[in-house]
């Protein structure tokens, strides 16, 4: 769909994608957190076309669906994870920013990578873990709601841990 999108509507909407890639040689620390930013200036410096990163970008999304699916397979159940999965993808918000150089489809593949990569970790898998930290590190660098994610999930471990009686 994302890909579609770019072939059929060419038009860049909303003025934070217009500046993103106006200044895509640049590392900004504004508003924005830089790891959608290292994407654009990968990107275009290797190839300056817009339209392929857009359709990078809309890869990231089809990813963040994806993630989205495996996350919730692995905490959900089956259904659990179509129902979350078809409604991010079916989000009209998600499919808007699915093509523009907006971050939330990257921290959406990053958070939910990262929460799978954690329940495999949990299961003894030294691989998962690193995987894990990487998303989860990605995540705080590409939205300030990274830190949340990051935040929950260190507050859940927590909590199963006093639960387990391994904290008193």
């Amino acid at each position: 769909l994302g890909l579609w999108i770019v072939g059929d509507s060419p038009t860049i909407y909303y003025w934070d994608a217009y500046e993103r890639i106006a200044l895509h040689d640049q590392f900004v620390v504004r508003r924005w957190l830089p790891a959608l930013q290292a994407v654009i200036r990968g990107v275009m410096s290797v190839t300056g076309e817009v339209a392929i990163l857009r359709g990078v970008l809309a890869l990231i999304s089809a990813g963040a669906v994806a993630a989205a699916f495996a996350c919730g397979t692995r905490m959900g159940g089956l259904r659990a994870a179509c129902i979350g999965a078809l409604w991010l993808a079916s989000n009209r918000m998600f499919i808007e920013f699915a093509t523009v150089p907006y971050q939330e489809p990257l921290l959406f593949l990053t958070v939910f990578a990262g929460y799978y990569a954690f329940e495999l970790g949990e299961q003894g898998s030294r691989t998962a873990r690193i995987a894990a930290m990487v998303c989860l590190n990605l995540a705080c660098l590409t939205r300030y709601e990274g830190w949340l994610a990051l935040g929950a999930l260190a507050l859940d471990r927590t909590w199963c841990a006093r639960r387990e009686g391994w904290l008193r």
